[in-house]
């Protein structure tokens, strides 16, 4: 799997799931919204830590750096 997200794309998915997560915390529980949020938050920090989102390689977007050889 190589890696489609680096970067400021990759600080700010994981900013953004931090900040869902903590809506998610402070939201009232088992509503519709905060499952929403917790599902934001997951895709958020999964695809951030990892590097690698599936939608960035449908569309074939590419913001991490290139590997020099």
């Amino acid at each position: 799997m190589e890696q489609n997200v680096g970067g400021m794309d990759r600080n700010a998915r994981i900013v953004g799931g931090l900040i869902f997560l903590a809506a998610a915390i402070f939201s009232p529980p088992i509503t519709g919204l905060a499952i929403l949020l917790y599902a934001l938050a997951a895709i958020g920090l999964v695809t951030g830590l990892a590097g690698f989102c599936p939608l960035n390689a449908l569309f074939k977007i590419n913001t991490a750096k290139a590997k020099k050889s």
